[in-house]
């Protein structure tokens, strides 16, 4: 697995990691999507409710600090489940208040 060193199919894992969000205005399914990277690769996206609740926040960020905003999380899960390996998940820990911008 590329986001972790984890050998997947024999243990769960719990794994700290820094994540970047990122706003992709080229977007094509989505202009309002926020990316997430972790490791220099793209992990996945914020939901829909997510990107237009911190979206705002996050671009205000940007422009302040001109860098990505980054926040903490975890990739967790995997192991085995009978016969089939667990999926993984990503769990970022934000601040709402300051994430949420200045409309949120």
């Amino acid at each position: 697995w590329w986001l972790t060193d984890a050998e997947l199919k024999s243990e769960r894992v719990r794994v700290p990691v820094i994540a970047l969000l990122v706003p992709e205005v080229d977007n094509p399914y989505d202009p309002g999507a926020v990316a997430v990277w972790i490791n220099g690769l793209k992990a996945g996206h914020l939901s829909g409710e997510d990107a237009r609740l911190y979206r705002p926040g996050i671009l205000a960020m940007q422009r302040a600090e001109q860098s990505p905003v980054a926040v903490p999380g975890v990739i967790a899960g995997g192991g085995m489940d009978g016969s089939r390996t667990r999926r993984l998940g990503v769990f970022l820990s934000v601040d709402r208040d300051k994430l949420s911008g200045p409309s949120g």
